[in-house]
């Protein structure tokens, strides 16, 4: 037998919550008010995912939300009900230690652009000379200083 997951009705002064947190999205299985604040939603949040208790994110007792952002969003044509979305100040669920990565290389970029012009330079060409084998292999022909 096949159960059904329980949903909740949402109504007029309530929002469903979805939550972004390490690369993973779920949504909080109950309602909570519109006009809940901000730091009540991060707390309720907090709690479901140190618990585990979201749908789709892994349990973390050391879970924090103080930094997340809290978006609002009314109720639409294709959604019924108005939305809270519990989400990192980076998009996509970046973790902490992947936006730390990012900034290393861009560091390093910076610091070796010199080697990172030569690195351009030599995938153009050959980037080049794989374009002029695949027309020539097409039987095109092909004239890079035209």
């Amino acid at each position: 037998m096949n159960e059904q997951p329980h949903l909740q009705v949402v109504e007029a002064n309530q929002a469903r919550v979805n939550v972004t947190y390490a690369g993973s999205n779920g949504d909080l299985e109950d309602t909570v008010f519109v006009d809940a604040t901000d730091a009540d939603i991060k707390a309720w949040v907090t709690e479901a995912v140190r618990a585990g208790s979201i749908p789709g994110i892994a349990a973390d007792a050391r879970a924090d939300f103080s930094d997340f952002v809290v978006d609002r969003f009314g109720p639409t044509e294709q959604r019924p009900h108005a939305l809270v979305a519990v989400r990192p100040k980076t998009p996509f669920g970046i973790t902490p230690e992947l936006d730390a990565s990012v900034r290393r290389a861009e560091a390093r970029w910076a610091e070796d652009e010199k080697a990172t012009e030569v690195s351009r330079d030599e995938a153009t060409t050959i980037a080049c000379e794989v374009m002029a084998k695949a027309i020539e292999w097409k039987g095109l022909a092909y004239n890079p200083g035209a």
